[in-house]
């Protein structure tokens, strides 16, 4: 019986055609690229059969690899929550340090201005005590007087005005090693008011530190400590709270030595300072019974009946209590 080639299909005898001692079928010689004078083994294999099958993939593979895909997923899912909610965060984060640096840029551009202006001032009084000491001939004494009266009268409500938002601590015994920025703490919660750090700017002793004579002496003075606020609200809530809890002292401040009072006052010029001890003194010789600064402006007062008297230059204290 005649066989098909298993290549072609065609009808093949027996003697022209080659057998694949694998799968059995018969093939042309020329259909597999075999001359008709080649000798053909026993075991000669087709090339279907000469290339191997593939295994089949293992189910419980299948299943793992299903399994592991959905973790992944699920993972990757997460993962891209917690990067948004990151990208979320930065960018507020950001936006607050852009507003931080514009609102810090404002206050060195204020600063600079302001600095500018005082310079500006110095430049003017020195000018013009150097025309006086020279006896300057094409401006009278008198007006030259007046004029640097007048500027350095400006120059201290400038520098008064740089030191709203301060305020003067007084009364703390001073120790080694401690904090002002705590003290301060202290203080305030002694006072009732809730303060932030943020609403805090510096807080320090001013002027050098004193040191003791001898053993034998008493301790010095402790130095004035310094407050300076963000916010000048802060700090007038500070000095209300401060009027209120009038005599308030250091117990619970875990500070060595016995218990003291502590005042809380705005922070005044040098020129305001002498300028309002002079008007107390004159205060306490007359017997007027009121003598106080608010925003930096000094005011006294005969008693409570009396009206307020402003005193903004030495002139106004001989105005007020009359010449001594």
């Amino acid at each position: 019986m005649a066989n098909k080639c298993g290549h072609c299909g065609k009808f093949i005898s027996q003697t022209d055609g080659v057998k694949c001692s694998k799968c059995t079928s018969t093939y042309h010689r020329p259909c597999v690229n075999i001359s008709p004078e080649s000798r053909i083994s026993q075991k000669w294999i087709c090339k279907t059969c000469k290339i191997p099958r593939q295994s089949p993939v293992p189910a419980d593979y299948c299943i793992e690899v299903s399994v592991d895909s959905r973790v992944e997923s699920h993972i990757e899912g997460l993962l891209a929550k917690e990067i948004k909610l990151l990208r979320t965060e930065l960018k507020t984060l950001s936006e607050e340090m852009v507003s931080f640096r514009q609102e810090i840029a404002k206050l060195n551009t204020s600063m600079t201005q302001f600095n500018s202006r005082l310079d500006s001032v110095e430049t003017r009084v020195t000018s013009l005590e150097q025309q006086t000491k020279e006896g300057h001939k094409s401006c009278n004494n008198n007006e030259l007087v007046d004029i640097i009266a007048r500027l350095k009268r400006d120059l201290n409500i400038k520098e008064q005005a740089a030191l709203s938002n301060d305020l003067e601590l007084t009364g703390i015994p001073e120790q080694k090693g401690e904090s002002p920025g705590h003290l301060m703490t202290l203080v305030a919660k002694k006072l009732d008011v809730e303060l932030d750090e943020r609403d805090v700017v510096s807080v320090e002793r001013a002027g050098m530190r004193r040191n003791r004579e001898s053993s034998d002496s008493e301790p010095p003075r402790p130095r004035v400590i310094v407050v300076r606020l963000a916010r000048r609200s802060v700090r007038d809530q500070l000095l209300r709270a401060a009027r209120v809890r009038r005599g308030a002292d250091t117990s619970g401040f875990n500070i060595n030595g016995e218990q003291t009072r502590f005042y809380l006052n705005e922070r005044l010029t040098y020129a305001n300072k002498h300028l309002f001890h002079r008007a107390r003194q004159e205060a306490r010789r007359c017997n007027w019974r009121y003598a106080w600064t608010k925003n930096g402006v000094i005011f006294v007062k005969r008693d409570s009946m009396s009206s307020k008297q402003k005193i903004c230059m030495d002139c106004d204290i001989e105005k007020v209590f009359g010449s001594s």
